[in-house]
C-alpha cells in the first residue's frame, strides 16, 4: 500500500497522506513548485509527523473564547467583542463592511 499520494494543482505540488488504517487524508500543499523538492518535505512529513497550523487573527479568538466554558449564553458579538479584534462593521447603504 503507497503511504502517500503525489499531485501538482496549478504550480504547487500537493500530498496525500495514508494512515495505518488505509484512510487517505486531505490533500496538503507542500509549498514547493518541483517534484523532487515536494519529495523531500514529504519524506519530512513522514520521519517527523505532520506541521501544526496556527490559527491567527479574529477565527483563532473567536474559537479559543468557544472552548471555554463560560461562553454558553453568549451571542458571536460578544465572543467577538471579548476576543480583543480591533476593528468594527458598520452599515453603509445597507451592506455591511469594515469601519
Amino acid at each position: 500500500m503507497r503511504r502517500f499520494y503525489l499531485h501538482k494543482r496549478g504550480r504547487m505540488f500537493y500530498a496525500e497522506l495514508v494512515t495505518a488504517a488505509g484512510v487517505k487524508l486531505n490533500a496538503r500543499s507542500t509549498g514547493k513548485s518541483t517534484r523532487d523538492e515536494a519529495l523531500l518535505v514529504v519524506a519530512e512529513w513522514l520521519k517527523d509527523g505532520l506541521p501544526v497550523v496556527k490559527q491567527s487573527g479574529c477565527l483563532a479568538g473567536i474559537l479559543s473564547a468557544i472552548k471555554r466554558p463560560s461562553w454558553k449564553g453568549m451571542t458571536p458579538l460578544l465572543l467577538w467583542q471579548r476576543s480583543g479584534q480591533k476593528g468594527g462593521m458598520e452599515v453603509q447603504g445597507g451592506r455591511r463592511g469594515p469601519l
